[in-house]
């Protein structure tokens, strides 16, 4: 069975399609399954881009030369197209206990080009997360859970660092992307906290953001 859907909405890039609390999600055969399509889209004018002045966020090494070309570096958090199709949207039904198995593997974050990408992805609470460094500079992880009725909490605060074997003489005329050690860190939400969010501690514009999910329904 398969049904079309669009959602309207208005500033959230995170939707859930919300039931009862989850219990401990059980494996099982399923038989008659059906699938859910659709299109997220915007509803009114999008948000403009968070925009730092690299004045202020000055890294004259590497990220403070990745410029709009005008002295600013954007964070374009919502991205439409010309139909107003929202991009980077995760859609989640929850109040599912009992169905198909994960597929879900520790999902991995990069670092490139002093951005997180991708900027949003799916995690599974209680598991991990990996992020790896591919530019020639280092990065500083800070990682927070959140909610908009239990606030947020830090969850933990790591170096990133850079793969040893960059060029360090003219890297931005030099440099190829190489991967740097691999950060792995398992955490644990709280207080009905479903919200996870990661921001360079040297780079505020970098930031990366997921849905902890108990189960293996969502897109």
């Amino acid at each position: 069975m398969k049904k079309n859907w669009i959602v309207e909405i208005g500033v959230m890039g995170l939707l859930w399609v919300a039931s009862s609390a989850a219990l401990a999600y059980e494996v099982v055969d399923v038989t008659g399954g059906a699938t859910i399509v659709g299109t997220v889209t915007l509803k009114g004018i999008p948000p403009s881009p968070k925009a730092y002045n690299l004045v202020t966020f000055p890294d004259p090494e590497y990220c403070g030369r990745i410029s709009d070309g005008q002295g600013w570096r954007l964070l374009k958090d919502f991205v439409v197209n010309d139909h107003s199709q929202l991009q980077g949207v995760v859609i989640v039904v929850e109040g599912v206990n009992a169905g198909k198995p994960f597929s879900l593997s520790i999902p991995k974050v990069e670092a490139r080009d002093c951005r997180f990408l991708p900027f949003t992805t799916v995690v599974r609470d209680g598991h991990g997360i990996e992020v790896v460094n591919m530019d020639p500079v280092m990065h500083d992880i800070q990682a927070y859970e959140t909610s908009l009725s239990q606030g947020t909490r830090v969850l933990f605060n790591s170096p990133l660092p850079f793969n040893p074997r960059h060029q360090r003489e003219n890297i931005h005329a030099t440099h190829e992307h190489q991967p740097g050690q691999s950060l792995v860190h398992q955490f644990q939400l709280s207080k009905g906290r479903k919200t996870f969010v990661m921001q360079c501690g040297f780079h505020a514009y970098m930031e990366s953001w997921a849905i902890a999910v108990d189960n293996p329904y969502f897109t």
